[in-house]
């Protein structure tokens, strides 16, 4: 609440302050109850900066989570055109692409993604979803072995591994997993 009150104050001053209204959106989007403050943000935003690169991508966040999913692919492949190496971008397409079903541009696009953020669970984390979605378990393993290894894997992380152990056949280790997701 005091971020938002900081960033509300900054637009009063500024009312064409892209990082304030981004920042803003950001911060609606982590609260995940308010989707409807990050499209006011979002409207707010569009009107000051209609082409921006950051109005766009939240153009494609947003449209990627109300169903959108035609826009947002539209959206994604503009930015990706501009920015090809910029990972939110990818991990962005990667996810209306596996929504969409489309698992090989999912897979290109979140292997990029974990190519630029080799550490980052995020982009890691998507990949392995694409992965098991397409039946590929030992892929799916192997990229998520950095974060298993980890001392306290995400449950996330866990879910996806015992998925693929099941895909595999072997239900002890798809059992491990799940126990220690349910900690």
């Amino acid at each position: 609440a005091p971020a938002i009150a900081a960033y509300q104050e900054a637009l009063k001053r500024k009312p064409d302050s892209v990082a304030a209204h981004t920042a803003l959106i950001g911060l609606h989007l982590a609260a995940a109850d308010n989707a409807a403050a990050a499209n006011t943000q979002w409207t707010a935003l569009q009107k000051v900066a209609p082409r921006h690169p950051q109005t766009l991508f939240f153009d494609a966040v947003l449209s990627e989570q109300r169903g959108d999913l035609k826009h947002a692919r539209e959206v994604t492949q503009q930015l990706l055109r501009g920015a090809p190496e910029n990972p939110q971008v990818l991990m962005v397409a990667g996810q209306v692409e596996l929504k969409l079903n489309a698992l090989a541009q999912a897979e290109a696009h979140s292997a990029k993604a974990v190519q630029l953020l080799p550490k980052a669970q995020g982009p890691r984390a998507q990949l392995a979803q694409v992965q098991v979605r397409g039946g590929q378990a030992d892929k799916a393993l192997a990229t998520l072995a950095p974060l298993l290894q980890e001392a306290s894997p995400s449950v996330d992380v866990l879910t996806l591994a015992a998925q693929a152990h099941l895909m595999k056949g072997d239900s002890a280790a798809a059992d491990a997993a799940f126990a220690a997701s349910q900690w």
